[in-house]
């Protein structure tokens, strides 16, 4: 009598893979009488959040013969008999033949399958229970293949010991090998392989399952505010991680990490490092090392696409069999240039084993923005008006350098500095730049609005440094502009910033209107602005009186010569 022993008795492309393997029977081993009535259990233990989604049905495809019990009690040893053979056998034929599983010498399919290491045949077990397919009814004759609903994370009786195929809704089916009965009662929940040392148990009846897709990696950046905003100019550090799924019975298996980061990030292709993430903190540090590329990985990329803009690395590990659960991650840094507007953003998406790529994960990082309008007593927009932005707080007052982008559009440009310049004279003559070029001063176009984008979670001081020819050049004005955390402006205003009354501020502060003025008449004249004026014309009388006493005692000199 040959007898089979069972190794393993979960097969699915994502899970555990089971089948089984030659075996004799041990020494102080007995064959034990089996309890044909006895109804078992299957278990499905959820691994993925999306396996809540499918539907599982368990077909009975072989009953047990031929159980073997050691002296210690434990199940070692058990045959197969396939059920409703009329069935299924076509059906596992087609199915070992996708798999390109011969019979050779076995007495059944089953057999042929049984014989198969679960490890060096794993791609083809799997091929097979992703191939084999539940028989249709045959003819009026034939009864019907039946089989059981199971319920996820419970364990549902099924109507007798054996080896059941599982059919997953997403397409990841499976086998399980259910525990069995003897007719002393005595149940056996595990199947020991008494040929290891030690020797080995697997528990029966119990699997877990999950869609045969990729995980969802995790995403983090830093380098950026801690209310995830950044400015042009700004070095960010991104760190893509995900974890190694269960490889049992791969002798090799690829796991692969793709990162897409959008138009306005400049991928540096020199601080890529990928590693086995021990702490999972995204960072390489601790007792981590760095894996090797070529060796350990194939990087490609980071390629740009001329016409999206967007830069695509991936890295691929060729084997992480054996490392189960672990945390690998591709960390790089990525400077934010000049065509990030209101923010960037990085996609990154995780395969294994050459299955199908995860939903992606976006991480956002937003950049500020803010505009104001510069108008005359009537409205009109006032073009040729001068104004720097700095940093609130900044006692020093350093202008921040801007790239003009359009007409009364400027973009922060954080890693400019006044050699930058295409025309350092630009800056110092107050005249206007051309669009690619670089200043400290925006300049108000046509419509008077002027667009200031690229800029981090931070308190600005906008200052009014020359008002437009025509318009009175004593008389300006500042603002405030705090960005919060979404990129989103606050425009405030204090009693020293705008002695005139010059700046308007909606009710939902989002913007300001700078009036320019062409002479005293055109300042408001309520409140604040009231008291300014006074305090111009008093300016400009003492001024008249100073002159006239001057021209006096010139006259009075003239007549006394």
């Amino acid at each position: 009598m040959q007898l089979r022993k069972l190794f393993a008795g979960v097969a699915a492309a994502a899970t555990l893979l089971g089948g089984f393997a030659l075996g004799a029977a041990t020494a102080n081993a007995a064959e034990v009488t089996l309890d044909d009535t006895y109804q078992p259990t299957i278990t499905l233990n959820k691994v993925d959040d999306k396996a809540e989604n499918n539907t599982y049905t368990a077909y009975r495809i072989a009953s047990y013969t031929d159980a073997v019990v050691d002296d210690q009690g434990r199940l070692t040893s058990v045959g197969l008999e396939p059920v409703d053979g009329s069935q299924w056998d076509l059906k596992i034929s087609d199915a070992m033949t996708a798999a390109q599983i011969e019979k050779g010498d076995a007495p059944n399919n089953l057999y042929a399958i049984a014989r198969l290491d679960t490890v060096k045949d794993g791609a083809k077990l799997r091929a097979f229970v992703k191939a084999l397919q539940v028989p249709t009814k045959l003819g009026s004759d034939e009864p019907s293949v039946t089989g059981t609903p199971l319920t996820l994370g419970q364990a549902t009786t099924v109507p007798a010991a054996g080896w059941y195929f599982v059919t997953d809704s997403n397409g990841t089916n499976l086998l399980v090998a259910t525990a069995l009965k003897d007719d002393n009662g005595t149940v056996c929940t595990s199947l020991f392989d008494t040929d290891a040392t030690p020797a080995t148990e697997q528990k029966l009846g119990v699997a877990d399952v999950k869609p045969d897709v990729a995980p969802t990696p995790d995403k983090k950046v830093d380098g950026s505010a801690a209310d995830n905003t950044a400015e042009v100019g700004q070095k960010l550090s991104y760190a893509v991680s995900g974890k190694v799924p269960n490889t049992t019975g791969y002798e090799t298996y690829t796991f692969a990490i793709k990162d897409v980061a959008s138009k306005g990030l400049t991928v540096n292709a020199d601080s890529i490092k990928v590693f086995y993430d021990e702490n999972s903190n995204g960072k390489l540090d601790g007792n981590e090392t760095a894996l090797t590329a070529g060796a350990d990985y194939t990087l490609s990329g980071p390629t740009v696409d001329a016409a999206t803009g967007q830069t695509t690395t991936t890295v691929t590990l060729d084997n992480v069999a054996g490392n189960d659960g672990k945390t690998i991650t591709l960390a790089y840094t990525a400077l934010v240039n000049g065509d990030a507007l209101d923010k960037v953003t990085n996609t990154a998406t995780v395969s294994h084993n050459g299955g199908t790529e995860s939903g992606g994960r976006t991480v956002t990082t937003t950049l500020g923005k803010f505009q104001f309008t510069k108008v005359d007593a009537k409205g009109a927009g006032v073009e040729g008006a001068y104004f720097d932005v700095v940093y609130s707080g900044d006692g020093i007052g350093n202008a921040l350098v801007f790239k003009k982008v359009g007409e009364g559009e400027y973009v922060r440009a954080a890693d400019k500095k006044e050699s930058d310049y295409t025309d350092p004279s630009v800056n110092r003559e107050d005249k206007d730049v051309k669009v690619g070029e670089y200043t400290t001063r925006l300049r108000t176009p046509k419509s008077g609005v002027v667009k200031v984008e690229g800029l981090k979670a931070w308190g600005y001081v906008v200052r009014e440094q020359k008002p437009a020819e025509g318009y009175m050049q004593s008389v300006k004005a500042n603002f405030t502009v705090r960005i919060d955390e979404n990129g989103n402006p606050t425009v405030t205003k204090g009693k020293a910033d705008d002695l005139y009354g010059l700046v308007t501020i909606p009710a939902d502060k989002t913007t300001a209107t700078v009036l320019n003025v062409k002479n005293v008449t055109e300042l408001p004249k309520t409140g604040a602005a009231g008291i300014a004026l006074f305090v111009v014309l008093g300016a400009l009388l003492a001024g008249a009186a100073a002159t006239v006493f001057a021209k006096s005692r010139a006259t009075k000199r003239a007549l006394n010569a």
